[in-house]
């Protein structure tokens, strides 16, 4: 199992608060339109991009992989 970094603040999110979120949002980007496709972050952001997806009817979603910064340094 992977250690958890010391700098990195937790916080626990539930599916009720990502799906309340997600609809916020949503509500918030529909005026702002028209949306054609929605690109989604492999690292965390596939789920909320379909819920955005589903809640719009947006029916293309790319994505972009982002590889994790271990065995990387760091751009100062």
């Amino acid at each position: 199992m992977a250690q958890l970094r010391d700098d990195v603040e937790t916080h626990i999110v539930t599916w009720a608060e990502v799906h309340r979120d997600t609809r916020i949002l949503c509500r918030r980007l529909l005026p702002k339109g028209p949306w054609h496709g929605i690109v989604a972050l492999t690292r965390g952001g596939l789920v909320p991009a379909a819920i955005v997806a589903r809640e719009m009817s947006i029916h293309t979603v790319d994505t972009l992989c982002i590889p994790p910064m271990t065995n990387r340094s760091r751009a100062a």
